[in-house]
């Protein structure tokens, strides 16, 4: 390698020309100085880092190319140029502004994400919920197929408590005691047993309680004297109501007790608090007896709702 390559390079590198070999190669060739009017013939195969003395110069037995002077090795503030242009680079941080300016971006892209998110998760609750009052309508009527009448509400037991074998529960119908009263100490632990069926996915309150009841009284699908079937629905399954949302009555689900259709304003989430209500906005879901689930919307006029809780009234249902 002559003397003009040599310098070749060093000008390329000052320059900030320098690729990784090349800066390789100067590494390797500035740790050599040339002795005035020699012409190497032969330049060094390898070049290492040496190891140091205790006072951090080389040792003065350290071997070095024939025709060439030792060199120091390159320290941090004595090396090549190439490696000077590295490291004493300065790379320019974020000023506040900018700081402040990506935090107010990324802000914004969270309030606008967020609402869909939230949106997007109500949606898939509100599907389970759904589904839920569709596992009750289908257990209601497997059980009045098999009984020829619907689970009967009395004093002592409420219906889903007849409901659990057709809602894949039967152990826990098998463990309930029907020779004691629902809150006795036999059915205690029963009674505390959270049934996940029985609960909307949207409630804050999780537990023993149930968020679907029944519209009880006159005229109802179960007024807690007579046995009804879908027979005896005359106003047409699909024009009655069998399970409704109602998740802040605070009703445990072996508790004997629902809505009595003779005490409740059958306003849909009422803002002052009424009895049917629910988590969901714009309105509660609701079981008809045909085994479809339709959403009330909290604008129905009361006197609609009142017309789909009883089975024979003969009353007009607006479509919903």
């Amino acid at each position: 390698m002559s003397r003009k390559l040599f310098y070749k390079l060093e000008l390329r590198k000052k320059k900030g020309i320098v690729c990784p070999q090349i800066r390789t190669v100067c590494g390797i060739l500035s740790r050599f100085r040339l002795p005035s009017g020699t012409s190497p013939d032969v330049w060094p195969c390898h070049s290492t880092y040496l190891p140091r003395t205790a006072g951090g110069h080389l040792p003065d037995n350290t071997p070095h190319a024939p025709g060439f002077a030792r060199q120091e090795e390159p320290t941090h503030a004595n090396t090549c140029s190439g490696s000077i242009t590295l490291r004493n680079r300065r790379w320019k941080a974020f000023t506040l502004v900018e700081l402040l300016v990506v935090i107010a971006i990324i802000g914004i892209l969270i309030a606008l994400l967020l609402p869909a998110v939230q949106a997007a998760r109500e949606a898939a609750r509100r599907m389970q919920c759904s589904n839920n009052l569709k596992q009750l309508s289908l257990a209601m009527l497997n059980y009045e197929q098999q009984n020829n009448r619907l689970p009967v509400f009395s004093n002592n037991f409420t219906p889903q408590v007849f409901m659990l074998p057709f809602l894949e529960q039967q152990a826990l119908y098998e463990a309930y005691n029907f020779d004691e009263p629902w809150d006795s100490p036999a059915n205690q632990q029963i009674a505390s047993t959270v049934v996940p069926v029985y609960n909307c996915p949207s409630t804050t309150m999780p537990g023993p309680q149930t968020s679907y009841v029944m519209l009880v009284g006159p005229n109802t699908i179960s007024d807690g004297a007579s046995c009804t079937s879908i027979a005896d629905i005359t106003d047409g399954s699909s024009n009655t109501a069998m399970v409704i949302e109602a998740t802040g009555s605070g009703i445990g689900w072996a508790e004997p007790r629902d809505l009595d259709a003779t005490k409740i304003t059958f306003q849909v989430n009422e803002p002052l608090g009424g009895e049917v209500d629910s988590p969901h906005p714009g309105g509660v879901q609701c079981a008809l007896c045909d085994g479809s689930v339709r959403f009330l919307s909290e604008m129905m006029e009361p006197e609609q709702l009142r017309a789909l809780s009883t089975i024979d009234g003969g009353e007009n249902v607006d479509p919903f």
